[in-house]
């Protein structure tokens, strides 16, 4: 029985491996389709463990295509060694969990207002930020599921994000969403098709107030 189990094991192993499209320097990517074209996400490797730091490069070039990048789900769970990594302002997503477990949690300098923020990105905010929260000017993305657990009454995004992902703030149904630019730079910023859901019931928000007015969220 022991025998089998291993074996299984390893074909598990090696069909994770396969998954993978490209291998460019540390990262394994897989080729995958988005509005308007493709994009290269990062996945999980065993051989990350060992990194201590990682710079994720500005695009992967893939059949003469230069593609965005996306942080993967999990794709760097565990990693405990990786305490630096460098994030360009060309990555255009961050999937749930894509940094647990590093120690990139354990460094203090890396919480800003409340939350885990690597350059631009905001990855988590910890549950006990203050019921009316606002997200620091300069936040360019909001990774997937960055508010799952808060419970602030109120939160306010700067005019200065330009992505938000899947699931960024469930758990928190019923609340005031703000937004620091105008209506019209509200719809430039690249939304998830799940950015306002959650996973249990519909919608979160109802409307997201900016300076010049009120717009109603779709359901």
């Amino acid at each position: 029985m022991k025998k089998i189990l291993t074996i299984i094991t390893l074909a598990i192993c090696n069909m994770t491996m396969m998954a993978a499209d490209l291998h460019v320097g540390d990262l394994y990517y897989n080729i995958i389709p988005i509005e308007g074209g493709y994009a290269a996400k990062i996945v999980p490797r065993q051989s990350y463990t060992n990194l201590d730091s990682i710079e994720i490069p500005n695009y992967i070039t893939y059949r003469g295509l230069e593609l965005p990048i996306i942080i993967g789900k999990g794709a760097f769970d565990g990693c405990k060694k990786l305490a630096d990594v460098y994030i360009p302002n060309t990555v255009i997503g961050i999937m749930q969990d894509a940094f647990y477990g590093t120690a990139l949690y354990d460094n203090s300098a890396n919480w800003q207002n409340g939350a885990l923020c690597i350059d631009s990105c905001l990855i988590k905010a910890s549950k006990y930020i203050p019921e009316e929260y606002t997200i620091n000017d300069g936040v360019r993305l909001i990774a997937d599921y960055a508010f799952k657990g808060c419970s602030p009454l109120s939160v306010t995004i700067p005019a200065s994000v330009t992505h938000i992902g899947d699931y960024a703030f469930e758990d928190l149904e019923g609340n005031i969403l703000w937004f620091s630019g105008t209506k019209k730079q509200w719809s430039k910023v690249h939304k998830n098709e799940c950015w306002n859901c959650n996973s249990w019931n519909g919608n979160v928000f109802r409307f997201v107030k900016c300076k010049n007015g009120k717009i109603k969220l779709s359901y």
